[in-house]
C-alpha cells in the first residue's frame, strides 16, 4: 500500500519551504486533498473566505476548504504577488504564467530532496489529507466527497490504515 506522509515528514516539508509559493502549495495540497491538476486550475477569483472551487478530471467541479495553515500561507503568498494573472499559482518569473502540473511536481520533488523525504510527489499529499482526516474522525462519506471520487471503494484505497490505528480503535471501541 502506498503510504501517507508521517506527521514528522509533514513538519520537515513545512519547515523546508524556501518561498511563500512553496509553502502555499504544500498547505493547499494538505488541506484540500485535491489532485495536482485541480491545484493548477485554481483561480484567485474563485476563493470565497476559506474555500475554493476546484476543477478536476471528468469535468467535475467541487468546493474544497482551506484549513487555517493553508489560509495563512495562501494569504502571505498572494500578498507578495506582483502580477495580475487570475491563476492561483504562477511561475516565479515574468511573464508570470499559470504554473503547470510538471512545475508543481518539480517544486515538490525538489522540496522532498532538500528535507530528506522520499518519495515526495503531489499525489502523496492527497493520500495524506485523506488519511489524517480519517484518523481524526472524519466520516468516510465526507472524505469521499472531499476527494471527489465517484466510487467510495476508491476512497478506501486512499486511507492508509495501519496497525497503530487499529490498536487505537480497538482500545476505543472494544471492551
Amino acid at each position: 500500500k502506498k503510504k501517507a506522509f508521517s506527521e514528522v515528514e509533514i513538519e520537515r516539508l513545512r519547515n523546508g519551504c524556501e518561498t511563500k509559493r512553496e509553502r502555499a502549495i504544500v498547505e493547499v495540497l494538505l488541506s484540500t486533498g485535491c489532485r495536482v491538476g485541480g491545484l493548477v486550475g485554481m483561480n484567485k477569483s474563485e476563493i470565497t473566505n476559506d474555500s475554493i472551487t476546484v476543477h478536476e478530471k471528468g469535468n467535475k467541479d467541487r468546493v474544497v476548504f482551506f484549513n487555517a495553515k493553508a489560509k495563512v500561507a495562501l494569504d502571505e503568498y498572494l500578498k507578495g504577488r506582483v502580477d495580475d494573472n487570475d491563476a492561483l499559482f504562477v511561475t516565479e518569473g515574468k511573464p508570470y504564467s499559470r504554473l503547470c502540473i510538471s512545475g508543481v511536481e518539480i517544486v515538490i520533488r525538489e522540496l522532498g530532496r532538500r528535507v530528506g523525504v522520499s518519495p515526495c510527489h503531489p499525489h502523496r499529499f492527497r493520500r495524506t489529507c485523506a488519511t489524517l482526516a480519517r484518523r481524526r474522525g472524519m466520516p468516510l462519506e465526507d472524505i469521499h466527497k472531499m476527494l471527489g471520487h465517484s466510487n467510495i471503494d476508491t476512497t478506501m484505497i486512499y486511507i492508509a490504515e495501519d496497525d497503530d490505528n487499529m490498536a487505537q480503535s480497538h482500545k476505543k471501541f472494544v471492551i
